[in-house]
């Protein structure tokens, strides 16, 4: 599936013979992600907030304060999706 991520313009889920989800790879990702950010934050702490723009204060006090050590968009690759659709692993 990474390959397909990176080489297809657009991908289609079949699931015994039914087209289950078509589109681009970024667009079924959006279609199926959770809309989520973890922050990691410098003390080792995690915290996972919802991408909204309520919650820009937040990551300015954290960014200002140098609290910060990585961020992560929490979208799912071809092959979560794939197995949220069908309910199969790709084996």
């Amino acid at each position: 599936m990474l390959e397909a991520e990176h080489l297809c313009d657009r991908v289609a889920f079949l699931h015994e013979g039914d087209i289950k989800a078509i589109g681009t790879p970024r667009e079924l990702k959006e279609q199926y992600s959770e809309n989520t950010i973890t922050i990691e934050k410098q003390n080792g702490e995690v915290e996972v907030i919802h991408n909204e723009p309520e919650q820009a204060q937040l990551i300015y006090d954290l960014m200002n304060t140098s609290q910060i050590k990585r961020i992560y968009t929490n979208e799912p690759n071809l092959g979560e999706i794939f197995m949220t659709i069908t309910g199969r692993d790709l084996t």
